[in-house]
């Protein structure tokens, strides 16, 4: 029975990414403007907030 996954090398990585993370320029904005905070230490990556 064949597997139904696939290993990742890191050229698939980096094609999942680029074709797969979108973030609104306003999304963006605000990600940038909360990183500055001195509170703002537990941010999720924007891997973990694409969905």
């Amino acid at each position: 029975m064949p597997s139904k996954y696939i290993s990742l090398d890191k050229a698939l990585y980096d094609a999942v990414l680029a074709n797969s993370l979108r973030e609104s320029p306003i999304l963006e904005q605000l990600r940038i403007e909360t990183a500055i905070l001195p509170i703002a230490v537990m941010q999720i990556s924007l891997e973990n907030n694409n969905g």
